[in-house]
């Protein structure tokens, strides 16, 4: 454990110094730093022609590990991040953004990405913008997929998206979580009739519970 913790410090350490704990900045460096204001951080809606979203915001210096995950409204955004890549372990992080009064506030660490996992990467957030899904391993414990609700006051604590009762194994493990309109969950998990185990399923949602897997 001590091994474990004396090689996430100064990851996490220097993750927080990049985002929350830089110098004050000089009059010349505030006029430098841009005004973030409308859909998609100030860049134009997407296009036909791919071009780099938000360079040197979520296109930085750090690989990204995620796609942007925007809320349906467009008001908050979430992506995963590697802050020491070529390292051991490796830590994948989740920054968060949103919109106030039409400006964005600087990333974030998101606070369900602090519980001490050293991967947390965002999956999705369902088509309603109900559920925020996202998947988080450490060396210590089993990797886990979790889910959290949209409130009035903004997002739940986080509680494990348990579908045991969907496959006959008390060790599963899913990934890239992806709700549909309906309330299918479709995901990276068990499948024992493909090469390696694991495929791209299905689980359905009736009256109000998933099914097994397919």
């Amino acid at each position: 454990m001590k091994s474990l913790l004396s090689k996430l410090i100064p990851a996490f350490c220097l993750l927080v110094t990049i985002i929350n704990c830089q110098n004050a900045p000089t009059e010349e460096q505030r006029v430098d730093t841009p005004v973030l204001e409308g859909p998609y951080l100030g860049m134009s809606p997407p296009g036909d022609v791919p071009e780099l979203f938000a360079p040197g915001i979520v296109s930085d210096v750090y690989p990204e590990h995620s796609g942007a995950v925007f809320t349906p409204d467009g008001k908050e955004l979430f992506w995963s991040t590697v802050i020491n890549e070529g390292r051991n372990p490796r830590i994948v992080v989740v920054l968060h953004m949103k919109q106030e009064n039409g400006l964005w506030t600087q990333p974030e660490l998101a606070p369900f990405s602090s519980d001490g996992a050293t991967y947390t990467h965002i999956n999705s957030i369902s088509p309603d913008g109900e559920h925020l899904y996202y998947f988080s391993e450490n060396n210590e414990t089993n990797s886990t997929a979790w889910v959290m609700n949209k409130t009035e006051s903004g997002w739940s604590e986080p509680h494990i998206l348990d579908l045991k009762n969907t496959y006959n194994s008390e060790n599963i493990v899913i990934n890239e979580i992806h709700e549909a309109r309906i309330g299918n969950l479709y995901m990276s998990g068990p499948l024992d009739e493909v090469p390696g185990g694991r495929g791209i399923v299905r689980s359905k949602l009736i009256d109000g519970k998933y099914q097994e897997f397919e």
